[in-house]
C-alpha cells in the first residue's frame, strides 16, 4: 500500500510540474539576456607620480620592506622602502593600531618619490619584479593593499622621469 501511494504521488508530481522532456524554443525575455561584461583593462585607473620636493618625515617609522634595485633604468641602484607608522614594542613585536599610515618611497638619483601615502585599516605589502613589453624589460613595483573592507593591487612603472601608477585590481 505504501509503495503504491509513493509511486502515485511521484507520478502526480511529475504531471503537475510539467516534465515533458522537450526543449523549450521560447526566446528569453529581454531582461533575462545577460549584459556584456567589460574587460578588466577598461576599468584600470592610472595616475602619474613625480618627484616631491619635501617628502614626509618617516624617520621614526618602521620599515616593513626594502629593495635595492635599479627601477629607473639609469644604471644606478634605487632604494624602494615600505614604511608604517606602527611601532615595535620592547620584544620586537609590532604594535598594530586600528589604522596605520603607510608610505612607499623610492629614492633615486633624481630625487624622492612617495608612490603611496595613505592611512588604512589593514596591511600593505610590496614586491619588485621584471616585466617585458614592446620597449624592453622594466621593473614593476607592485603594492598589495589588504584593507578590512577592500583589497587592491597597484602597479608602478618608471617612464620618462615619472612613475605611472595603475590600479590593477580593486574590490572597492
Amino acid at each position: 500500500m505504501k509503495k503504491t501511494l509513493l509511486i502515485t504521488s511521484l507520478l502526480l508530481c511529475a504531471a503537475l510540474c510539467g516534465c515533458s522532456g522537450e526543449k523549450s524554443t521560447e526566446k528569453p525575455l529581454e531582461s533575462q539576456t545577460p549584459e556584456p561584461v567589460q574587460t578588466v583593462e577598461a576599468d584600470k585607473k592610472t595616475k602619474d607620480v613625480k618627484v616631491i620636493s619635501s617628502p614626509k618625515d618617516v624617520g621614526a617609522w618602521e620599515p616593513m620592506g626594502k629593495y635595492t634595485q635599479d627601477v629607473t633604468g639609469d644604471g644606478e641602484d634605487d632604494i624602494i622602502t615600505l614604511y608604517t607608522s606602527a611601532q615595535r614594542d620592547a620584544r620586537g613585536e609590532m604594535m598594530w593600531d586600528d589604522t596605520q599610515e603607510w608610505v612607499m618611497r623610492v629614492e633615486t638619483a633624481d630625487g624622492v618619490y612617495d608612490l603611496y601615502d595613505e592611512r588604512i585599516h589593514g596591511y600593505v605589502y610590496m614586491s619588485v619584479s621584471d616585466v617585458y613589453d614592446k620597449d624592453g624589460d622594466k621593473k614593476l613595483i607592485s603594492l598589495y593593499i589588504d584593507g578590512n573592507s577592500f583589497h587592491e593591487v597597484r602597479d608602478y612603472v618608471y617612464n620618462e622621469n615619472k612613475f605611472t601608477e595603475t590600479v590593477a585590481y580593486s574590490t572597492d
